[in-house]
């Protein structure tokens, strides 16, 4: 995976943090390739946000706005709902091969 894209999403994560907290409790939002790409009402429809809008996305953020732990998804090429058998939810971020 690409660090550097980790990175990029992580520092938009941190810069936008306080501005994510103001939109739609509920929603989830998605950061990837560095940028907001979107809101989507559900998990599902944010997986399909990252599909639509950063298909060469190696990593992505999906934070669900209004929740008090930090957890998020993480999309990982090559790890998947499907390979996984159901969204991949966990707090910090974590590689697909579980390092940090």
């Amino acid at each position: 995976m690409a660090e550097g894209e980790r990175f990029a999403n992580n520092r938009t994560y941190l810069e936008m943090k306080a501005e994510l907290a103001s939109k739609r409790e509920g929603s989830f939002a998605v950061i990837a390739l560095g940028k907001l790409q979107g809101y989507a009402p559900t998990l599902e429809g944010a997986y399909g946000l990252v599909r639509a809008r950063a298909p060469r996305a190696k990593h992505a953020i999906i934070k669900k706005i209004g929740e008090k732990l930090e957890a998020e998804a993480v999309w990982e090429l090559g790890l998947t709902e499907r390979q996984v058998g159901r969204p991949v939810q966990h707090v910090g971020t974590v590689s697909s091969d579980g390092s940090g």
